[in-house]
């Protein structure tokens, strides 16, 4: 009877079987029951029924551990068994009759190891059942915890939980994390988005390619796409679809040969094939996946995905900057020809303002302070002046995290003088524990004294700095944004600060400071400058000539 079921059981049910049969062995029994299945569910950390117990369980470390012990201490005290002789027992039937019945519930056409986890929770499985319930688990969460992880995925063949592994170690799943609420909001960007969804929704040359410089959002605008996913707020073409970051890093990680990591990237790319259409998948550097300068005999990742690119069997989104597309892309004239680029410009300084003021709630509640409003301004100007080498709006989120987590060190450094008296502190009771080791019991009770003093002044000078501590100002100002730009550039803070219109009004009185006896020349570059900011120069006229 169970040979029937077991022909409707995915590889992974099969390995855990496997698995259930060596726990049984190790305890010297013959008689395979629930209780095996279960610790061989437990045994791997990859399976479902281990993700249900993450999600559904406070501690999911202490729960598996509990279950184990129970099991193991069960078994240490029944009678060992020539294990030569195994047989099933009608529990484990039961059990796998059960979970066929609960994959039927779920569309799946194979039993998967979380059906088969969902089953334990049924009485006619034996006492794995009352096991479950004790250790604070229940059917209805876990049922509801396998939906939610598979995601209106079923499992249509032997090989979906295999599968299913590949995409979960390789990738990252960016819709999931959107449902959690991880990923930051976007502000703007909904002309590159609606081209996104404009390429994805064509018949070919359906393959978007984020083109632009490092730190102007290229992936911001992916996770963006995400979240629009998992709130449906997307053309039907795009509904309950998985949009899946590759995570070139665990790919390439340990694969020593050329063999290792194409093997991994088809894992990979057949995974997402045969999710027929409902994953995205998409590749950041696009130009290290097709193999950007390997040498003769390098890493051949460009015909792994140019077929099944040409026959539309995969759905990409990739990003890279413009000139490693030119180099590389563009190169291979084949695979050029199965994306579609889409220009990714670097913000202005108002759009630049704009996102930081959507993304500044989640950096205040990180490092526990509050950004002025000119704050924000100033980190996306004096970015753009004076970082010149990177683009908006990376730097100027780059400064407001910095000048965030410096306010954030000063508001919680203990005190000069209570450092020092925790040192006192620490000192006395040293000497405490050394005059008791002679036994000169009079020094010991003197420091005794001691000691209960300093501990009454170290109170008082706590409660006295815990005190001044909230009247300190939590808030990020412009001067403490000029302040991590002066660090980054050694260009003095005052000159950052100072507005524009004050610079114009004093221009004579700095350039006199290292120009003397030439008030004429000065008197008229400043006034050439000064028409110029104005705006009342010629137009395709020098500043001024003198």
């Amino acid at each position: 009877m169970i040979q029937e079921y077991l022909q409707k059981s995915t590889k992974k049910v099969l390995n855990t079987l496997e698995l259930a049969v060596s726990e049984l062995v190790k305890q010297k029994q013959n008689l395979l029951t629930p209780d095996f299945v279960l610790l061989a569910l437990l045994s791997q950390p990859d399976s479902e029924a281990v993700k249900i117990i993450e999600s559904i369980s406070a501690d999911p470390v202490d729960v598996t551990t509990q279950i184990r012990a129970r099991i193991q201490k069960h078994y240490q005290l029944t009678t060992p068994n020539d294990a030569t002789q195994i047989v099933g027992s009608q529990e484990l039937t039961n059990l796998f009759q059960i979970a066929h019945e609960e994959a039927k519930k779920l569309g799946d056409e194979f039993i998967a190891t979380g059906t088969l986890f969902l089953a334990l929770f049924d009485s006619r499985t034996g006492h794995t059942a009352e096991l479950l319930r004790t250790s604070g688990l229940r059917y209805k969460p876990a049922l509801e915890a396998l939906r939610n992880l598979r995601q209106g995925q079923s499992i249509s063949s032997q090989d979906a939980e295999t599968e299913a592994d590949v995409l979960s170690k390789y990738t990252r799943d960016l819709t999931e994390l959107a449902r959690q609420g991880k990923l930051d909001p976007v502000i703007g960007r909904e002309k590159e988005i609606h081209q996104i969804i404009q390429t994805l929704s064509r018949r070919k040359k359906n393959n978007p390619v984020l083109i632009g410089e490092a730190g102007v959002g290229k992936t911001v605008i992916v996770e963006h796409l995400a979240q629009r996913i998992a709130d449906a707020d997307v053309p039907d073409t795009l509904i309950n679809k998985r949009l899946l970051a590759l995570e070139m890093g665990e790919i390439i990680a340990g694969a020593n040969m050329r063999g290792e990591f194409e093997q991994r990237l088809k894992s990979v790319r057949d995974a997402v094939i045969k999710a027929k259409g409902k994953v995205i998948l998409f590749i950041d550097e696009l130009h290290t996946v097709v193999g950007a300068g390997a040498a003769a005999g390098g890493l051949d990742a460009p015909s792994l995905l140019k077929t099944a690119l040409a026959q539309g069997n995969l759905k990409v989104i990739g990003a890279d900057t413009l000139n490693e597309y030119h180099r590389y892309i563009e190169a291979d004239k084949a695979l050029e020809r199965r994306f579609h680029p889409v220009l990714v410009r670097a913000p202005s300084i108002e759009e630049t303002i704009q996102i930081l003021k959507g993304i500044a709630p989640r950096y205040e509640a990180h490092h526990q302070i509050q950004y002025q409003p000119k704050a924000l301004e100033a980190a996306a100007r004096l970015a753009e002046r004076y970082l010149t080498d990177r683009q908006l709006p990376d730097k100027a989120v780059d400064l407001i995290d910095e000048a965030g987590s410096q306010k954030h060190i000063r508001l919680i450094s203990i005190p000069h003088n209570i450092k020092v008296l925790e040192q006192k502190h620490q000192k006395l009771h040293r000497d405490k524990s050394e005059a008791f080791g002679v036994q000169d019991f009079a020094r010991v009770a003197s420091l005794q004294m001691e000691i209960l003093k300093l501990e009454e002044t170290l109170k008082s000078a706590r409660e006295s700095w815990q005190a001044d501590r909230s009247k300190l100002d939590s808030l990020v100002s412009e001067e403490d944004i000029a302040e991590v730009v002066s660090a980054w550039t050694g260009i003095p803070v005052a000159r950052m600060v100072e507005s524009e219109s004050q610079k114009l009004t004093r221009m004579e009185e700095n350039l006199h400071r290292r120009i003397v006896g030439q008030n004429d020349a000065v008197s008229s570059v400043a006034d050439a400058i000064r028409r110029n900011r104005a705006g009342i120069a010629t137009p395709r006229r020098p500043i001024g000539s003198f």
